[in-house]
């Protein structure tokens, strides 16, 4: 799913606000109060498409930041995001979710040293890690100074 712009017209629609003319979504998020809990998951399940189709990056914070989204909660490290990453960049990733540690050093390099396919079989079939509430950097939104 994606918060395009007929997306964004039909949940203001639902929550009876009037973006204005040229749909303004800060409107949308000043009548957000009055979403529940299961409406606010669904939202942070969007937030990622809502990211790459076009929602700019300022009003996808603030929306996730009003909803207090918790990434953990809806991002998992799976065999498609590893896909997308070089052997490198998963070796990075193993060390911040701390995979690095589990498995130690040594059969991490291992795991980089052979095939793609392999080294991503290897990570989500490590055994005894418990992956949930692990988020690489790179899936978490930049939280705004609070002032």
């Amino acid at each position: 799913r994606w918060l395009d712009a007929d997306a964004l017209g039909r949940a203001a629609k639902k929550l009876g606000v009037d973006l204005g003319r040229h749909g303004s979504p800060q409107r949308l998020l000043q009548a957000t109060d009055r979403i529940d809990a299961a409406t606010l998951d669904t939202l942070a399940a969007m937030a990622p498409a809502a990211a790459a189709f076009g929602v700019d990056e300022d009003t996808l914070q603030h929306a996730l930041e009003w909803a207090q989204v918790d990434e953990a909660k809806h991002v998992r490290v799976t065999q498609e995001y590893l896909t997308l990453l070089t052997k490198s960049e998963i070796e990075s990733v193993c060390s911040e979710i701390g995979l690095t540690q589990h498995l130690g050093k040594a059969a991490v390099t291992k795991l980089v040293g052979g095939k793609k396919d392999a080294l991503i079989a290897g990570v989500l079939g490590s055994k005894g890690f418990d992956f949930t509430g692990k988020v690489p950097k790179a899936l978490r939104y930049r939280r705004r100074a609070r002032t």
